[in-house]
């Protein structure tokens, strides 16, 4: 496996992992006992759009002749209450912490993929 192959590979995985997470707060915050409907409703689009994300580098690397690597998935928190914060907030903030991390990803993707770009002829 190349490195360009294995790197595709870790940010289909964290695409993927990042939306269970996502996953897990639908369901937490769709309890009737928790019933902030918005805030699921917000989940549920960011865990399609980082499932969606997934899907088109899995495409991508099928298209380049590559080999897609799923790893397992840690199962994340169910609970996402906190005594200071609140539900809300620290929800929120492990979101914007998820999308940083996401974000970070895809930079080092770029960066791995440059040199095997010029090497194959890729501008």
């Amino acid at each position: 496996m190349t490195d360009c192959e294995a790197s595709i590979n870790e940010q289909i995985n964290v695409e993927y992992s990042v939306s269970y997470v996502y996953h897990a707060m639908i369901a937490y915050f769709d309890r009737d006992n928790v019933a902030l409907k918005g805030l699921a409703k917000f989940f549920k689009e960011s865990s399609l759009e980082e499932r969606d994300h997934a899907e088109k580098f899995m495409e991508y690397q099928n298209k380049r002749g590559g080999k897609v690597k799923l790893q397992s998935i840690v199962m994340p928190l169910s609970e996402f209450d906190h005594a200071e914060k609140g539900d809300a907030l620290y929800a929120m903030e492990l979101a914007l912490s998820l999308e940083k991390l996401t974000s970070e990803k895809l930079f080092n993707l770029r960066s791995r993929a440059e040199p095997c770009c010029a090497v194959n002829g890729f501008h």
